[in-house]
């Protein structure tokens, strides 16, 4: 196949991705949606928050089937199916809002694990289509619907409960983003193998960087020192996120006198993470993509140390703003720096066994966060934990980039 047609057709996938998370990525816009269910239903914080916490553990462990499943069947078909999930989940909770059980299933179930056909199988399968030196920007382009649904879906969300009331509104957002998301992945084209061999063999601009895992099989990826290590680190970088994310508000009013609406963080968290996972993508593919993570973590880090110090509203909200930047850009390149890592042919599943990271996370991040302000009335301690904590992954992070640089230069002589 022609490289500039491969080219071609590699950004309508990317673009086909992105449009698929954007319409199915509902995780961020859950608190707009349990405040409504609260006030109808007279639920308490924790019966609203159930259905997520129910989604993060189903979404942890539906990863790796959505993963395994996209390197093995059409992935484009995987995410139609995801669709179809996402929006009836988003029906039964629409329908029997008033029943806890059911909403635990619409959404804790049925959207988490739709998302996850969407949003794991598509962007992997989007970067079999480019070589190595566009895999950054490529994860880049594919993710940004992950950022940007929190607004977008925020928006409808709002349009259509305001017009048509919370029921009828609900399930006419379910069909509009079933639809689109249906729709766009009824087009997506897995890349063809003479694609993949020919991107394994040779870059646009820049040298091919090569791994010794490439051959292995799924099985033997999973038993190695860099998938265990790598896995680790991850975790650590996402306690620290999900920790600062479940409790945005509450943290950012504990270290301001001024209190900040939660609409600000959710524009702000889509504005700023889509920019970060466009930039660092592109700029990952010059700098280097594992040292691009590696610089990441340490900036995501230093925020975090930072973010107790600053007695600023404005200060406050900008480094805020930051860490949304910095940590969207990591979730867009940790897609291109798996590739790098074990190569593109076990890439969903071993992304889908990343994923599982997450479920862990969502619960020890928030709980640390939430024992330190219950014993000492600060998340000061929290902070300085999660900080020192990211320095140790970035470390981790950096050797891997050493060892893949001295795995090509020995395959040079």
């Amino acid at each position: 196949m022609d490289r500039q047609q491969t080219l071609k057709t590699a950004y309508r996938m990317m673009f086909i991705s992105t449009v698929c998370t954007l319409c199915t990525h509902v995780s961020y816009v859950w608190s707009v949606i349990s405040a409504e269910l609260k006030l109808q239903n007279g639920w308490t914080n924790l019966m609203a928050s159930a259905p997520y916490t129910i989604g993060n553990i189903v979404a942890g462990l539906s990863a790796i089937l959505a993963g395994i499943t996209s390197d093995q069947k059409n992935p484009g078909k995987m995410a139609l199916f995801g669709a179809v999930m996402v929006g009836a989940g988003l029906c039964i909770l629409a329908v029997f809002s008033g029943n806890f059980f059911l909403v635990c299933l619409g959404y804790g179930v049925l959207v988490e694990c739709g998302q996850n056909f969407s949003n794991v199988g598509l962007p992997n399968a989007a970067l079999k289509w480019v070589p190595s030196d566009l895999k950054g920007k490529t994860a880049g382009i594919c993710t940004i619907g992950t950022s940007l649904s929190a607004l977008l879906i925020s928006v409808l969300f709002k349009v259509y409960t305001g017009s048509f009331g919370f029921r009828t509104g609900m399930i006419l957002l379910a069909l509009t983003l079933s639809a689109i998301a249906s729709l766009a992945a009824s087009f997506f084209k897995p890349a063809p193998q003479e694609v993949i061999d020919q991107n394994r063999n040779e870059s646009l601009n820049f040298r091919v960087i090569r791994t010794p895992y490439e051959d292995l099989t799924l099985l033997e990826c999973l038993k190695t020192r860099q998938f265990l290590l790598f896995n680790f680190s991850w975790f650590l970088v996402m306690t620290a996120n999900l920790a600062v994310v479940s409790q945005t508000i509450s943290i950012i009013n504990s270290f301001s006198s001024v209190a900040f609406p939660s609409w600000i963080f959710v524009a702000v968290g889509g504005i700023v993470g889509s920019l970060g996972r466009f930039f660092f993508g592109a700029a990952s593919d010059r700098v280097g993509v594992l040292k691009m993570f590696s610089l990441l973590t340490v900036t995501f880090g230093a925020a975090l140390l930072l973010f107790p110090n600053l007695h600023s509203p404005i200060l406050l909200f900008l480094c805020y703003a930051l860490i949304q930047f910095v940590v969207a850009g990591m979730n867009a390149v940790i897609f291109a720096a798996l590739g790098l890592i074990f190569g593109t042919r076990h890439n969903g599943a071993i992304s889908g066994f990343n994923g599982t990271g997450y479920v862990f996370a969502g619960i020890l991040g928030p709980t640390i966060a939430s024992l330190f302000k219950d014993r000492y009335n600060t998340y000061y301690p929290a902070f300085i934990l999660f900080g020192i904590i990211q320095f140790f992954a970035a470390f981790v992070f950096y050797r891997m980039y050493l060892w893949l640089e001295d795995y090509n230069q020995k395959q040079k002589q």
